[in-house]
């Protein structure tokens, strides 16, 4: 099944198109194009009016950001595309005489993803494990939670909760 900014295969396909909802059974891919992510797993519901999607049983996700990925892996993968105030920064002053920075308020739409169960999840040269995770793309903050672990190349960080900053595809910071 095919609309402007999804695509779903898979072995058995339910659709409703009055209701732009749809359903996959089995070998599932779901493909968004406007948010560059592909999910995989065996069971797929996605309500394109909510935009919102669930994955069941060994979801994977992969959203592609610039020259990264970030991977998820976990039992169930929830996203929703949420629309959130946003502050745009605009000169107050087109002579500029005064170093003033306004600001206008918009509406963006962004990515939220949870994973829960067996989260394991892979960005640059971080990984990481915990039970369950939550992911908001308006601000690239990931927390950890459920005995989470997460390692690069040298270093290990355990805790109860673990927050990752990104920017730029780049891990920013991190908090235990």
């Amino acid at each position: 099944v095919k609309t402007k900014e999804q695509w779903l295969y898979a072995d058995s396909i339910y659709y409703e198109k009055e209701n732009d909802i749809g359903e996959g059974f089995g070998c599932v891919i779901l493909i968004d194009t406007t948010q560059r992510i592909h999910y995989t797993g065996h069971y797929a519901y996605r309500n394109e009016r909510e935009k919102k999607a669930i994955m069941f049983d060994q979801a994977l996700l992969r959203q592609y950001e610039g020259q990264d990925t970030l991977y998820i892996h976990a039992d169930t993968l929830k996203i929703a595309s949420v629309k959130q105030l946003v502050k745009v920064p605009v000169k107050a002053d087109s002579f500029n005489l005064q170093d003033t920075v306004v600001y206008r308020d918009t509406i963006d739409e962004r990515s939220v993803i949870n994973a829960y169960y067996g989260v394991k999840w892979k960005r640059n040269e971080m990984r990481g494990i915990c039970d369950s995770m939550y992911y908001a793309e308006v601000d690239s903050l990931l927390k950890m939670y459920g005995s989470p672990a997460m390692w690069n190349d040298s270093s290990q960080i355990t805790g109860d909760t673990i927050y990752v900053k990104n920017f730029d595809g780049k891990t920013e910071g991190f908090q235990v």
